[in-house]
Parts: C-alpha cells; sequence; structure tokens
C-alpha cells in the first residue's frame, strides 16, 4: 500500500516505530524529501524472535555482504534505468554523527555532459495497450559511468548503448492473445550495452531487466529486455518445456 506520508501525519505519528528509520540523510517527514530511501528488512535477534515476517536474524555480517555485493556491482548498474542518475552509498556507524561515504557513481551523456535522455521505454510501456500504433524506433547512445571510492582512486567507463522496438515476430508474440490470458504484458523494446573505454577489460555479459539479474549470458555485452523473471528475480524464467 502507498502512502503519502505529508498528507497522513496522525499515521506517522501513531506508528513512529514503523517511520523513524526514514528520518536520515536530510528526511524529516515533514517536508518533501527529493530522492529515494529504501528501508531494507535487517533484523536482530530480539527484533526477529518478535516479528510476524521473520525470525530470521540478519545483521552483522550478513547485512555488510549484501551491501559489499551491491557495491561490486554498482559500477553496471544504471546502463538502462531511465531515471536514477546518480547514486550515493554510505554506511552510519552507531554513534557516529554522520554516514561515511563508501561510493557514489554519477551516468552523464558523453556529448553533452548532462543525465541521460532515455524515457522512450517508459512512453512504450504507457502505450503497451496499442502496441499497434507504434513504429520501430531505435537509440543509439553512449555514456560516462564515473565511480568515485573512498578506498581507492576514481575509475571512468565509456558504453555504448543500442536500444530499439522491433515489429515482425517480435510484435507478434506481444500481440498475441494468450499473453493477455496469462496475465503478461510483453514489449518488443531490447537492448546492448557494450563497454567501449577502458579497452582491454573482458565484460562478463548479464541479462538485464533494467536492473542486471545475477546470472551469465556468456555473451561479451550486457543485453536488456523486457523478460519474465523468475519469483525470487535471480534468473528468467523458463517454462517446463525450457521454451520461456
Amino acid at each position: 500500500k502507498m502512502l503519502c506520508f505529508l498528507e497522513n501525519p496522525k499515521t506517522v505519528a501513531s506508528s513512529r516505530d514503523t517511520f523513524e528509520p526514514y528520518r536520515v540523510f536530510g528526511c524529516s517527514l515533514q517536508h518533501s524529501y527529493p530522492g529515494t530511501i529504501f528501508r531494507l528488512p535487517l533484523r536482530t535477534a530480539e527484533q526477529a524472535a518478535a516479528s510476524r515476517i521473520s525470525a530470521q536474524p540478519f545483521v552483522g555480517a550478513p547485512a555488510r555482504g549484501l551491501l559489499d555485493a551491491f557495491l561490486e556491482l554498482l559500477p553496471e548498474l544504471p546502463l538502462f534505468l531511465t531515471h536514477v542518475h546518480t547514486v550515493t552509498v554510505s554506511v552510519w556507524e552507531a554513534g557516529a554523527a554522520a554516514p561515511t561515504l563508501l561510493r557514489s557513481l554519477s551516468t552523464r551523456d558523453t556529448k553533452s555532459g548532462a543525465p541521460p535522455q532515455r524515457s522512450r521505454v517508459h512512453e512504450l510501456v504507457a502505450a503497451r495497450s496499442d502496441l499497434r500504433s507504434l513504429t520501430p524506433s531505435q537509440s543509439i547512445s553512449q555514456i560516462d559511468v564515473r565511480v568515485s571510492d573512498s578506498a581507492a582512486s576514481p575509475s571512468a567507463a565509456r558504453w555504448l548503448i543500442v536500444q530499439g522496438m522491433g515489429a515482425g515476430r517480435a510484435l507478434e508474440i506481444c500481440l498475441d492473445p494468450a499473453c493477455e490470458r496469462y496475465g503478461l504484458t510483453p514489449i518488443p523494446w531490447a537492448g546492448v550495452a557494450a563497454r567501449v573505454m577502458p579497452t582491454g577489460l573482458a565484460t562478463e555479459g548479464r541479462p538485464y531487466c533494467l536492473l542486471p539479474l545475477p546470472s551469465a549470458t556468456g555473451l561479451p555485452v550486457h543485453v536488456n529486455g523486457f523478460f519474465e523473471v523468475s519469483s525470487n528475480r535471480r534468473d528468467i524464467w523458463h517454462g517446463d518445456d525450457t521454451i520461456g
């Protein structure tokens, strides 16, 4: 359920323990916040014992392992995202006056130096009920991804991103009445990201569904598409006959 904390101050006040973790990084819950805060389900052993969600504690090493995995993935995270251009990862230790920066990322269009303009995919999603009216289109761009690390020198990579909406057989599959019967809303949109700088670095190709999936394709490029993913979002879904 979605709740606007500005329009529901009584709910925020009556459920203080629920909303208190969001009072970080300058968010007061009293004014609009220009960012996104994710509350991960971390819990001590005492909290787990009383939790109605999960009795599994999740603190310390497992929590830091999750953060480290995100940090490792961060340089290739924004390749196909349309609205996220800057990411900052910090740790706020107990007793510290302020959080400590671990890593930050910024994505810019190579030519303009501005955040990439890649809203076309959202336009397609909004128009998926009338795919027949859409014409094949293609987008080619280069982006620079810069990463600053508190423990290492800044790094940068340049990526060639090619995306397009198909026609022909791809469009026929998306318009198949069977998709609607099974509650599927496929869109014939796909993309490829190839690292062009620095040269000489091998790319372990991953499938993306806007965000990367934790599996490998064996290709030297990343492939993005509206894949049907498994329930735990760890792989592309396959039917019983391995065709999915």
